[in-house]
């Protein structure tokens, strides 16, 4: 089986903004279907009831990454999706909903700072890898929660 190149690279003409806004998240269990149209996501399909929950995020609190891993001993390839975010403030609502994220497997799509947005987990979920809270001694230091995210596909 050959596997043929569809098509070439090319810098792009205009600059580019890096960096996310918000993330939503629903549980994994929650879509029942994603529909793909030229690999871009055009329908997702939820179970009655169910629906995505939006954080907005400050600007540079958060970090996505897709990377393609290969095994030749077995001849296997996947990819590791990571979605790295960082809450301010602390409150027993907020952290009641960490705590809720951390023990579901998740779908995320995160909104970029260019208007795109990419869904991670959409096949086999995310799990929630470490979820910090954090308050600092000094008193402008951080205050909040950090959470990593990763799921392989």
């Amino acid at each position: 089986m050959t596997c043929a190149l569809t098509s070439g690279y090319s810098i792009p003409s205009c600059k580019t903004v890096a960096g996310s806004s918000e993330v939503l998240f629903t549980e994994f269990s929650n879509v029942t279907a994603i529909t793909l149209t030229s690999n871009v996501v055009t329908a997702i399909t939820m179970a009655t009831g169910s629906q995505f929950r939006r954080y907005v995020l400050d600007n540079e609190m958060m970090s996505t990454s897709s990377n393609y891993a290969f095994d030749p001993k077995n001849g296997t390839y996947h990819y590791i999706h990571k979605v790295d975010f960082t809450t301010k403030g602390w409150t027993t609502t907020v952290k009641a909903e960490i705590h809720l994220l951390s023990i579901n497997k998740l779908i995320a799509i995160v909104k970029e700072n260019s208007g795109v947005y990419r869904i991670y987990g959409g096949y086999k979920g995310l799990d929630v890898l470490t979820a910090t809270d954090e308050n600092g001694a000094e008193l402008n230091s951080f205050h909040g929660q950090k959470m990593a995210l990763e799921g392989k596909e």
